[in-house]
């Protein structure tokens, strides 16, 4: 059956035309196929699409595994160690009865106060109020021009702590 048939004029599409559509359309279906998967997933909690995400800066090739393993919530910190058994505990090194969660880690641990006191303060210099995981690993809620300078931060405090290595 010819497009005649059906009074259907075909549509010239330069390539970089017919490329991006096409990219389009797969990114739609991915990202239908991934939301589900996102919301069952602590991953879903600084993500919610398969987009280009704000931690990948491409300056450093260890900041960028760091903080990807954070946004994942595979990293080194002693709960995810003992649930792959390679710690005996999943206790943290220096509170010594409390899990070393990531929360624990970037929020509460006594050890690292006075860094996280001044990485508070740079925040609020920038405008950002929040304090909590989904704000300081995937920047949610902040404007986009101010994502990389949350990033950056994170990354001084992830230096500053030296637990940049650990993680």
């Amino acid at each position: 059956m010819a497009l005649t048939d059906h009074n259907i004029t075909p549509l010239t599409l330069p390539l970089y035309t017919s490329k991006r559509l096409i990219a389009h359309t797969c990114q739609s279906i991915w990202n239908e196929f991934l939301t589900p998967v996102l919301q069952t997933t602590s991953v879903g909690q600084y993500r919610s699409d398969s987009s280009p995400q704000p931690w990948v800066r491409k300056i450093s090739c260890k900041l960028d595994v760091v903080l990807t393993h954070l946004h994942l919530g595979q990293t080194r910190l002693t709960t995810h160690l003992q649930r792959m058994s390679l710690a005996p505990d999943p206790y943290c090194p220096w509170c010594i009865s409390i899990p070393e969660t990531m929360n624990h880690f970037m929020l509460e641990c006594p050890r690292f106060h006075l860094h996280r006191v001044v990485l508070q303060e740079e925040l609020r210099a920038l405008g950002v109020t929040t304090f909590d995981l989904p704000t300081l690993l995937g920047a949610t809620g902040i404007d986009s021009s101010w994502q990389s300078a949350v990033l950056c931060l994170i990354c001084a405090f992830l230096n500053k702590t030296n637990q940049l290595q650990r993680l």
